[in-house]
């Protein structure tokens, strides 16, 4: 096992018995963070990429309470999603959450940071496939799937 999901799992992480219905109240946060995205006005940046960024994080949190895994800390989900779903999550959605968090945090915590315009589009652009991806894997996903990833971290 990778070193930072072992202090990841020491640390901020638990196994849980696989949780449907909590998996999908954050499903549900998931969706209602995409309902609030589109109203956010076009010009407050800050506020529409921390919603997108929640919309992905809540989806990933949905994911990982599915197969009964429970973290307190959003660098830990982020890690530990990508090396327990690495088959079924694309490098590249892993790098968009990344750069969705990177976004939120220089916007929300900074005032002398910005964001470049394609960047910033991107970001709204993709959430809505980030998401429909992930609720895809949650209503597929198997018992012995579930199983098989949690072996991963035995």
């Amino acid at each position: 096992m990778e070193k930072h999901i072992d202090i990841c799992l020491n640390k901020w992480a638990r196994t849980i018995e696989p949780n449907d219905t909590l998996a999908y109240a954050y499903l549900q946060k998931s969706r209602h963070d995409l309902v609030v995205l589109r109203s956010i006005s076009e010009e407050d940046t800050e506020w529409k990429s921390t919603v997108a960024y929640y919309a992905r994080y809540h989806i990933l949190t949905a994911l990982l309470l599915k197969i009964g895994m429970e973290c307190k800390n959003h660098n830990c989900s982020l890690k530990l999603a990508e090396y327990l779903f690495q088959d079924m999550i694309t490098i590249n959605q892993f790098k968009e959450i990344k750069e969705a968090k990177k976004q939120r945090i220089n916007l929300q915590y900074y005032t002398d940071r910005t964001v470049e315009k394609e960047e910033f589009e991107h970001n709204m652009k993709s959430v809505d496939d980030f998401v429909d991806k992930i609720q895809q894997i949650i209503e597929s996903i198997t018992r012995e799937d579930i199983e098989k990833i949690r072996k991963k971290i035995e």
